[in-house]
């Protein structure tokens, strides 16, 4: 019995040891796991004060709510600082106002161009074409003052597409456009239109 008992004590000394270093083990990973949680949290604390922050500042900045998701930020920058009222309704009728501003430019040098025999059957196309895309631009600033950003969406994009079948007559002439350069900056206006139309 003396040998049974000295061996049932021992065996519980060693069970005991056990335990404590399974118990001193967790209590260390379970201090781990909390500075973890800690760090993790606030972590995310920071993150969510820059997301608040990053969200005030666009709100604060029109330029940044409205040109962050443009195509060419340059040139919506450009449009939303010219603008005079900073609103979405009143910037995308800038941005027509300047489109239209750069159609006009496009007729005077079509007809500072139209002399040259070269030149007479892609700049007659291309009068008839811009005489559309104003048209187009047109119907967008009558959608706009109604509200309809779905027609000025579809009205834009057509008059940009007609603009691209301009420059395809100079390509098929094989002569060079004299209008490239204006073509693209009055697209890119018009793509601000677009952008800023589909902002909440």
């Amino acid at each position: 019995k003396a040998v049974v008992s000295t061996q049932s004590t021992g065996i519980k000394k060693k069970l005991n040891i056990k335990f404590y270093f399974i118990f001193e083990n967790m209590s260390s990973y379970l201090a781990i796991l909390f500075f973890v949680l800690i760090a993790v949290s606030t972590k995310l604390e920071a993150q969510n004060i820059q997301n608040a922050q990053n969200t005030q500042n666009a709100q604060n900045d029109p330029t940044a709510m409205f040109c962050n998701k443009s195509i060419d930020q340059e040139i919506c920058r450009q449009v939303v600082q010219s603008s005079r009222w900073k609103d979405k309704k009143s910037v995308c009728s800038h941005a027509l106002a300047v489109s239209l501003a750069t159609v006009s430019e496009i007729g005077k040098i079509f007809q500072a161009s139209g002399t040259a025999p070269s030149y007479k059957m892609p700049i007659e196309a291309c009068t008839k074409t811009y005489g559309d895309v104003t048209a187009l631009i047109r119907k967008s600033q009558t959608a706009l003052n109604g509200n309809d950003y779905n027609k000025v969406n579809m009205w834009i994009s057509s008059a940009m597409s007609a603009a691209s079948t301009c420059e395809n007559r100079f390509i098929q002439a094989k002569v060079a456009s004299p209008v490239t350069d204006l073509n693209k900056k009055m697209n890119m206006y018009l793509g601000v239109v677009i952008t800023i139309s589909n902002l909440p």
